[in-house]
């Protein structure tokens, strides 16, 4: 383990103090900050994506979490254009708060093995590329978790891309996503393997679709959507399946706000096509649409649920209102 001490001899005692055990190794937390991880490294100096990765792997295994927390006002990779790329570790990314500790475009990539990460209490920032990517090859899963964080991009905010048999898992829960020209989370399965997501009591805006959910390579489409805002200029939430594989939703108490600039569309979009089943059911509470006051972009109705090829289980349209004129 490298001294806490010489990793950062720049910062105040008082920094030291929270941040280093008695032993002068990082760290012992127990009722500080971090919402109580047990962290292997607390990092309160700026690091490049390169200083920031070499402490990932340097600390990591292939069965364990290896916990790094980033202090306040500590950014990894600030202003940089190329990823943060994990690709064979498991990782807890921990903040201090999402306002001030901060990393810049994250990616999980499985290439060498199947790569997790947890990113809670962060402010995950999009430069160039989207805030948080996840990509799963054949063989193989990634995992990205991401708990009470702030997470924003100038195009699509959360991109998975899962091709060539490889699964991909995201969780989003506790988060505010934010795109200012793209979609809020975007996630495509397109080489047969499976794609889950859950995501739940969180807040997404975005200018295009709010989360597009879209698998085509024949696995199956697992989604749960719980307790959301979603406002957006295309359709708040869409799922497609045309691959053959089954698209199964859960969802509940979800608010959907038409704003924007785009041409009118339903609030939630799901349809199957590649001759697997359909199955929306509602679940955590009822549902509502509307259309915020002055907005161009409107929502036409609240759902189109359909399954052109395989059966069709729709317990979801009867829970959600019928699009009302202008949001509360």
């Amino acid at each position: 383990m490298v001294s806490c001490f010489k990793r950062i001899a720049s910062v105040s005692l008082l920094a030291l103090a929270l941040s280093c055990g008695q032993n002068g190794y990082a760290p012992l937390l127990s009722g500080l900050p971090y919402d109580g991880v047990a962290c292997d490294e607390t990092i309160l100096t700026n690091l490049t994506s390169a200083e920031f990765l070499n402490l990932v792997q340097a600390g990591t295994s292939a069965s364990s979490t290896y916990n790094l927390c980033i202090g306040p006002n500590v950014s990894i990779n600030a202003g940089g254009t190329g990823y943060v790329t994990i690709d064979d570790s498991h990782v807890r990314i921990q903040g201090f708060d999402s306002t001030t500790s901060s990393i810049t475009n994250l990616e999980l990539n499985n290439f060498l093995g199947s790569p997790s990460a947890t990113v809670s209490r962060m402010k995950v920032i999009g430069n160039t590329h989207p805030a948080a990517t996840v990509v799963a090859h054949g063989g193989s899963t990634s995992y990205l978790v991401m708990i009470n964080s702030v997470a924003s991009s100038a195009g699509d905010t959360i991109y998975v891309n899962a091709g060539g048999g490889g699964d991909a898992t995201l969780t989003v829960s506790g988060s505010t996503i934010t795109s200012t020209g793209g979609k809020g989370i975007y996630a495509v399965q397109s080489g047969g393997g499976d794609l889950t997501a859950s995501i739940t009591s969180s807040v997404v805006t975005a200018p295009d679709h709010g989360i597009d959910l879209n698998n085509s390579g024949g696995g199956p489409l697992a989604v749960t959507l719980k307790s959301l805002t979603v406002t957006t200029g295309g359709t708040g939430i869409y799922l497609g399946n045309s691959g053959g594989g089954d698209l199964n939703s859960q969802m509940g108490a979800l608010t959907l706000r038409a704003s924007g600039s785009g041409a009118s569309s339903v609030a939630i979009y799901a349809g199957n096509s590649g001759g697997g089943s359909l199955n929306a059911t509602s679940s955590g509470g009822s549902s509502s649409a509307c259309n915020v006051s002055g907005s161009a972009h409107t929502f036409s109705a609240a759902t189109d649920i359909n399954n052109s090829m395989g059966t069709l289980n729709d317990q979801f349209t009867s829970s959600i209102n019928a699009v009302i004129s202008t949001c509360p």
